[in-house]
């Protein structure tokens, strides 16, 4: 009978810790208080901060 293969380690990112330690929140925060109006320029804005968190947790879990 064989070694039963093991099971690979899974490596985990925190990203509401992430988020947080970016400072993006307190950026993001001050553009809805500052700017009035421009919905979608807004969301678009979130969305790629969110986009480019991800990729950064991706980039540390050895993704690329």
């Amino acid at each position: 009978m064989s070694d039963p293969i093991p099971e690979p380690a899974v490596a985990t990112v925190d990203l509401a810790a992430a988020y947080k330690e970016s400072g993006v929140g307190e950026v993001l925060a001050d553009l809805d208080r500052n700017f009035i109006g421009l919905g979608p320029v807004k969301m678009c804005i979130k969305q790629i901060a969110a986009h480019l968190l991800v990729e950064r947790a991706r980039k540390e879990l050895g993704c690329y």
